[in-house]
């Protein structure tokens, strides 16, 4: 998600069904302490989660963001 905007946003995040509480738990300091791509890949993987990044690089060369 990306807020295009000026004004702060919240935004809320549904899944379903749970079971990826443990996913999160783990996710938050990977992101936090910016850990290297392998790491938050691995990770990923490791709870069944494919990681769809191939729309980056045109997002940021349209619209001159770094992401």
């Amino acid at each position: 998600m990306w807020n295009a905007g000026t004004s702060a946003v919240k935004v809320v995040e549904m899944l379903a069904s749970g079971g990826l509480e443990e996913y999160f738990a783990e996710l938050a300091p990977v992101l936090q302490r910016r850990e290297p791509p392998a790491v938050y890949y691995a990770l990923a993987e490791r709870y069944g989660i494919t990681i769809e990044d191939d729309w980056i690089e045109e997002i940021e060369e349209r619209y001159g963001v770094k992401l």
